[in-house]
């Protein structure tokens, strides 16, 4: 199971909300959609959230 990934045009990452219930992805394409997955919390964790912020801004 992959965490984060690049797909095409965007970024798949793993909803941690979910856990561990359920395995779900979120596909990101802008920065919004960036910025709502950090506030939301489908992303957890300072090296993953840091990951998550330089994908943003790349």
């Amino acid at each position: 199971m992959r965490h984060i990934e690049w797909k095409g045009d965007s970024l798949k990452i793993l909803d941690q909300r979910k856990l561990p219930g359920k395995i779900e992805y979120a596909y990101l394409k802008d920065l919004e959609e960036f910025y709502q997955a950090i506030v939301k919390m489908k992303v957890r964790g300072a090296p993953l959230i840091g990951i998550v912020g330089a994908f943003a801004v790349a």
